[in-house]
């Protein structure tokens, strides 16, 4: 494996496929509760609404990372980005 670095560009790509990849996930999940013996709503809290809090989660990651390689400097800022990277 390559010591690349990932663009903010490239990462924010990583992150919306992974988002996508939750909310497949997510609706795979609501069928399995819905064939569930009672549904029992703790079930659905605790899977369906975790999943989607977290393909909400990277979604928003996805956003934070566009915006970052939008701004170099604030990544320089956050210490996410070398000076001379951002000048390169």
């Amino acid at each position: 494996m390559s010591a690349v670095p990932m663009s903010f560009d490239e990462i924010a790509a990583r992150l919306r496929c992974a988002a996508r990849n939750e909310t497949f996930c997510l609706n795979h999940l609501e069928l399995l509760v819905a064939k569930a013996p009672g549904e029992d709503p703790r079930l659905r809290e605790l899977t369906i609404g975790e999943t989607l809090r977290q393909a909400a989660a990277l979604a928003k990651a996805s956003e934070i990372a566009l915006a970052l390689a939008r701004n170099p400097e604030i990544a320089i800022g956050l210490g996410l980005l070398p000076p001379a990277e951002a000048l390169s």
